[in-house]
């Protein structure tokens, strides 16, 4: 068991920004395992939010780029598309399982565009 704790916390490591404006700041956070993709964003620290899991699927043979499909799994009534749809932008960038949290003010159209922004940057580092 301690085998297993110590490679836990060699192997698994946080990339995290944050995204700052006049108005709010975003946290983000991803984590790359060895079979999947975790990452977090939230408004004002991170804090748990709906949660989207994107799975990739074989590539169509009309198309040169790969598919996904997310299973929704929705705690509260906010971020439900949002964390899909940051789910899928990473699921199709990686070709990876994602999971993805987020937790921020979806009718603020600058912070959405701030999420993609922040999702981007965290790719850029992890890779």
């Amino acid at each position: 068991m301690s085998n297993i704790k110590d490679r836990l916390n060699k192997d698994l490591k946080w990339i995290v920004e944050t995204l700052k404006t006049d108005q709010y700041t975003i946290y983000g956070a991803i984590s790359k395992l060895e079979n999947c993709m975790i990452f977090i964003i939230s408004k004002d620290g991170f804090r748990f939010g709906s949660l989207a899991i994107s799975v990739p699927s074989i590539r169509n043979e009309n198309s040169h780029y790969p598919s996904s499909t997310t299973i929704p799994i929705i705690f509260g009534k906010k971020n439900e598309i949002l964390s899909r749809a940051l789910s899928e932008r990473v699921c199709y960038k990686t070709n990876q399982l994602v999971i993805s949290i987020v937790n921020i003010d979806e009718k603020n159209q600058n912070m959405v565009k701030d999420c993609i922004t922040l999702i981007n940057k965290l790719l850029d580092k992890i890779k």
